[in-house]
């Protein structure tokens, strides 16, 4: 069941409320309007079917989750992306087979419009992935971001998360 928990709205204030995840396809539809439909693409990669971003310089494996309420007991300020253990063998596959692309583990934060990309540095948790493991990040994080565009942080367990 959804829980209330902090929410940030459009006028950067804060509600109290129920988490509005979006789909994964909604994420990407959403992904696509901030990063341009001519450099995105859904495409199978070693049996997965990912978002695929592309520059002149590179390609990226954007493997995106909803950004919501880590749930009870925790504090209404802490949010949490589930990481699938797929990933840990899909990035271990990708650098195995020497495939040029640069996986990212990507939450996608959403209440009324408001929209918050956050960049899980993946390698602290590929250490730790078992069978899904979440991802942390607090609503203040997530303020910083809106407020001075992007917003970096270190956790107390060497975990590296930019938030734009």
């Amino acid at each position: 069941m959804n829980q209330n928990s902090e929410q940030i709205r459009p006028d950067l204030s804060l509600d109290i409320a129920q988490d509005q995840v979006l789909t994964p396809k909604q994420q990407q539809e959403t992904m696509i309007r901030f990063l341009g439909e001519e450099h995105c693409k859904v495409q199978d990669v070693l049996g997965h079917r990912v978002f695929i971003y592309s520059t002149a310089r590179k390609k990226y494996i954007l493997l995106h989750r909803a950004v919501s309420y880590l749930g009870n007991p925790h504090p209404t300020f802490k949010k949490r992306v589930q990481l699938p253990h797929w990933y840990k063998e899909f990035c271990e596959d990708i650098k195995k087979k020497n495939l040029l692309y640069d996986v990212r583990f990507i939450g996608v934060y959403h209440y009324k419009g408001v929209v918050v990309f956050v960049d899980f540095l993946k390698d602290t948790y590929l250490k730790k992935i078992v069978h899904n493991s979440s991802a942390h990040i607090y609503i203040n994080d997530l303020f910083q971001a809106l407020t001075n565009g992007f917003f970096h942080k270190e956790d107390m367990f060497g975990n590296n998360k930019i938030v734009a």
